[in-house]
């Protein structure tokens, strides 16, 4: 009988145990970004979505952030602070792995902010789906000009399946270029992380690079979510990645990584077409974030052009063979075969076009709306005419569904998050003493959910302008038939 309720008591425990492991991890590293962080925060605490635990993984910060961190915790028994020496993101990014316990991870930036549904949509696609990843697309708060832009070349849902689900199998063509390096936009199942043994790299930049790839790769299922659920902060003075000429090969070091890990898991040959042109695209754009450092910008020209081509396996390949990335991706390519690095530097070199992701310094992303138009699948004239239009009628229709239905949605979610605290602010009031610091932090959210509805309305009237805009260009296309 001992026996019998021992085992009882067992199985309460285990019970208890999951029901208190949350659903999903978020990690967070973050490095002297003080300026950010309480908003970063202020938006996951703002989420329709509860079951989560918050690693804020502080690597070596020598402002303020450690502190707002910890200050956050205290209030909040969903939020861990960890701390490691000045090791870069993806060490830090690793620590917050190790500690996590939820089925689900994302690893975010402490300097973005987030929708109020993101948690929840995110996690609702990928178990309803029993993918390894989801992946959804961003927008795009430019710091200089408080300009938001859709980015829609971190999501190209043009380059999946209309059902949203694939895999390297399904799609070989698209599965490394339909999304970004970056990790901040994708939600992993934690066991397949741990299953395939994927960690991020140890350097400085391009962290990131081989270990969303690989994932990529060898995902059984992978699916996307049509919604704008990140906002991503560019020009951010403080970022990390301003140094990236400390380490100009990293990049380099990325690549052979990933294709080391394509061999090794029998993938290369299936994905080799794929990912030279994923190569081609990150040795140009990171060949361009060099350019204000003449000297590494130099080392990394003359081996290029004397070596990593070849080696990558671009070298003698069309423009035919590059099918995915801006046709100035080719073009820039072989301007660096023909021309001397004197003539190339002479002539202008070309800026990066951005293409987000933990590789590429957040100072140095700016995207112009005619960048963004190059990225966008519209750019790419290579289907007739009448194709084109149809093409360009069907995008237009598409994002203008797609942002008419997020922008009213996201502005009703902070409303009724608004009214929720104003309430439990009034119940707060009530009392004295101990509960002034539960007011401020009820403050402060206000105060952030309040900038993030102003800046969706400012982005609605903006994607207003655009689709006008559009509209207006579909119908001069469709007046130009003969």
């Amino acid at each position: 009988m001992q026996e019998m309720h021992r085992g009882f008591d067992e199985r309460l425990n285990l019970m208890d145990t999951a029901a208190s492991l949350p659903a999903v991890s978020v990690v967070m590293p973050v490095y002297n970004c003080e300026a950010y962080l309480e908003s970063a925060l202020d938006s996951l605490q703002a989420q329709t979505f509860s079951q989560f635990e918050l690693f804020v993984v502080d690597d070596g910060s020598t402002d303020a952030t450690a502190e707002i961190a910890e200050r956050y915790a205290a209030s909040d028994a969903r939020i861990t602070v960890l701390r490691q020496e000045h090791k870069f993101a993806g060490c830090a990014r690793n620590l917050g792995l190790e500690q996590a316990r939820g089925d689900y991870v994302l690893f975010l930036d402490g300097d973005d902010y987030f929708m109020p549904t993101m948690l929840e949509h995110a996690w609702k696609k990928i178990t309803e789906c029993e993918a390894d990843i989801c992946v959804f697309p961003v927008i795009s708060l430019n710091q200089e000009t408080g300009a938001f832009l859709p980015l829609m070349h971190t999501c190209r849902m043009e380059l999946t399946p209309s059902t949203g689900c694939f895999s390297s199998m399904t799609n070989p063509r698209h599965v490394l270029c339909f999304t970004t390096p970056a990790p901040w936009n994708k939600l992993f199942r934690r066991q397949f992380l741990l299953d395939e043994g994927l960690r991020f790299e140890a350097t400085r930049s391009a962290n990131d690079f081989c270990f969303v790839l690989t994932a990529l790769a060898v995902a059984s299922k992978i699916v996307t979510l049509d919604e704008f659920l990140l906002v991503y902060r560019q020009h951010v003075k403080t970022s990390l990645q301003a140094t990236q000429n400390k380490e100009p090969f990293a990049f380099y070091a990325a690549l052979t990584a990933l294709r080391e890990q394509l061999v090794k898991r029998g993938l290369f040959g299936l994905l080799n077409h794929a990912y030279i042109n994923t190569a081609l695209d990150f040795c140009i754009y990171n060949l361009g974030t060099l350019r204000n450092a003449p000297e590494a910008h130099r080392e990394v020209f003359a081996f290029l052009k004397d070596k990593g081509f070849a080696e990558l396996g671009i070298l003698d390949k069309p423009q035919t063979y590059f099918y995915v990335y801006p046709p100035s991706r080719y073009q820039e390519y072989r301007r660096i075969c023909e021309l001397s690095y004197k003539e190339y530097a002479g002539a202008g070199m070309a800026a990066p076009q951005p293409r987000k992701g933990e590789a590429q310094p957040k100072a140095a992303k700016g995207q112009t709306a005619s960048e963004a138009a190059e990225l966008a699948p519209s750019s790419e004239p290579s289907a007739p005419a009448a194709s084109a239009q149809t093409a360009s009628a069907a995008n237009a229709d598409s994002l203008k569904k797609k942002l008419r239905r997020i922008m009213p949605l996201q502005a009703k979610a902070f409303d009724r998050r608004a009214k929720k605290l104003e309430k439990k602010l009034d119940a707060v009031r009530a009392d004295d003493g101990e509960l002034k610091t539960q007011i401020k932090a009820l403050q402060s959210q206000m105060k952030a959910m309040r900038s993030q509805m102003d800046g969706l309305r400012y982005q609605l009237s903006m994607i207003h302008e655009q689709n006008a805009a559009l509209l207006e260009r579909l119908s001069s296309e469709r007046d130009d038939r003969p």
